[in-house]
């Protein structure tokens, strides 16, 4: 009996925006009752739809194809609620052989784009999906939780797939942030060099807020790496200059490995949250 799975869509593709309250609607075709066995970090390896029990024990034990941890085992009842039927439908369609012959089972629906505007950068048009397909929003998770009594027990959650929200320029001004308040809070960089990095700190935060919102993937050509701010020459020479003397020591000129707090971390790419959507 065709199953109709209701979950919720946000106000952006990869964006952790829900204001809207939007929902779509789907139908999960197949078996109400399905195990899914996954590893000790909580991905999914096989299905009942593919696997029986010990065919499934046997493979994550596997030196080779498996962790060598037990197995997690977990049945699900599809006719129990959205959120094991949305987990039976993200299984059988991705998780499955069956998910390679259309004829097995109702396919995901066909997806809609509409052109839309970028607004932190309105010369900037692209496709946005209006109908997503569960999939192209959750990913599933397993996880071992504990309840309000203190007893673990298995736990289905879906975590909305979300996209770095940096654009490529905020990222480049960031390195160079990290590289020039490094010196400047390290060292006495003179007064000029104190003064300047100072004002293209100040430059740099102002232009990285000013990229707030221009997402990466609504862009087919990314604006050019001259429009981040460059770090002035007095700073630049400022910085070689301690770079150049912080490699010897103030006694016999023998190399040091690592003076003072250097080397400093170079600054990794911004992440959006995780978020978690509950289907029930």
């Amino acid at each position: 009996m065709p199953i109709t799975i209701t979950y919720p869509i946000p106000d952006e593709p990869y964006v952790n925006s829900w204001d809207a309250g939007k929902t779509l609607t789907t139908t999960y075709n197949g078996p109400t009752d399905v195990t899914l066995y996954a590893n000790q970090d909580g991905s999914v390896f096989a299905t009942s739809f593919d696997m029986d029990s010990d065919a499934a024990h046997a493979f994550n034990s596997d030196p080779v194809a498996g962790d060598g941890a037990p197995t997690l085992n977990i049945r699900l009842d599809a006719t129990s609620g959205n959120k094991h039927a949305a987990a039976c439908w993200i299984l059988r369609h991705f998780h499955s052989q069956d998910s390679e012959n259309a004829e097995c089972m109702n396919m995901p629906h066909e997806e809609i784009e509409e052109d839309a505007t970028l607004a932190a950068d309105p010369s900037v048009t692209y496709k946005r999906v209006t109908n997503p397909n569960l999939h192209q929003v959750y990913e599933l998770l397993v996880s071992k939780d504990i309840d309000s009594n203190g007893d673990k027990f298995d736990n289905i959650r879906f975590r909305q797939k979300t996209r770095s929200p940096e654009s490529h320029n905020a990222f480049l001004a960031r390195q160079r942030l990290h590289n020039v308040r490094h010196y400047h809070e390290t060292y006495d960089l003179g007064p000029e060099g104190e003064s300047d990095a100072a004002a293209y700190i100040t430059t740099l935060n102002n232009y990285i807020a000013g990229e707030e919102g221009k997402w990466p993937w609504a862009y087919v050509t990314h604006p050019p790496r001259t429009e981040v701010p460059k770090v002035p020459l007095s700073v630049a020479t400022a910085i070689t200059t301690v770079k150049q003397n912080e490699l010897l020591d103030n006694t016999g000129g023998e190399l040091n490995q690592y003076p003072g707090n250097s080397p400093y971390e170079l600054p990794t790419p911004a992440n959006s949250p995780e978020v978690f959507k509950d289907f029930n």
